[in-house]
């Protein structure tokens, strides 16, 4: 078993090594869940980064910061990344390369 916290966060830092880009998450991000303030300071960015994303979304208002990961809630999670990752992908694949550095 894994800590969910732990899990965000290797999952987070790995994301980042493969060159998945977050935009900065909202302080206010966590303020969604009612038991945020068990969230461990170590994991509050990780945490308020997937959230964001919309990666993880909790239940019932909750994160369950103290809990470990289900094999159920890994492959959501990671069923989320494929995703955002392939439409980001496709994203870029879909821009002409020198289309953003064109000027009308």
């Amino acid at each position: 078993t894994c800590a969910l916290p732990i899990l965000m966060l290797m999952l987070v830092r790995a994301l980042k090594k493969l060159g998945f880009e977050f935009e900065a998450a909202s302080a206010d991000t966590l303020t969604q869940f009612t038991d945020a303030a068990q969230i461990s300071d170590y994991a509050k960015e990780a945490v308020a980064t997937l959230a964001a994303t919309q990666i993880i979304a909790g239940e019932n208002g909750r994160i369950n910061p103290k809990g470990n990961a289900t094999r159920a809630e890994v492959a959501v999670t990671l069923e989320r990344v494929l995703t955002q990752w392939k439409n980001a992908q496709q994203e870029q694949s879909e821009t002409p390369q020198g289309a953003e550095d064109t000027k009308a």
